[in-house]
């Protein structure tokens, strides 16, 4: 968070709808055409925006093709998929483990 207690394209960027879905996807689906992730996550009307947004954060990369526009994770974008895996198993493992206490 910056001194006014917001945070531009920070961790906040994931607290908005889909964008944690969009990243996963691309993990499984790296190199899919945008209309194929639209079908697979939602066709809401923003979802060109955020797909600006992780790119101007340099998490995913944007190609046009002649066949239509190519969505490819970034080596971060890959680093913050691992990151969020990673949480989902913790949390995972922990109500597993809570359950059978």
């Amino acid at each position: 968070m910056n001194d006014t207690g917001t945070d531009p394209d920070g961790i906040l960027l994931f607290e908005e709808r889909h964008m944690i879905a969009i990243m996963l996807y691309l993990v499984d689906n790296d190199g899919s055409l945008k209309s194929r992730l639209y079908s697979a996550v939602s066709s809401n009307p923003r979802m060109p925006d955020k797909l600006d947004k992780l790119e101007k954060n340099g998490l995913i990369v944007q190609m046009t093709d002649g066949r239509g526009t190519r969505l490819y994770l970034t080596d971060l974008g890959k680093d913050i998929c691992s990151l969020l895996k990673k949480t989902a198993e913790t949390l995972r493992s922990r109500q597993t483990d809570s359950l059978q206490q």
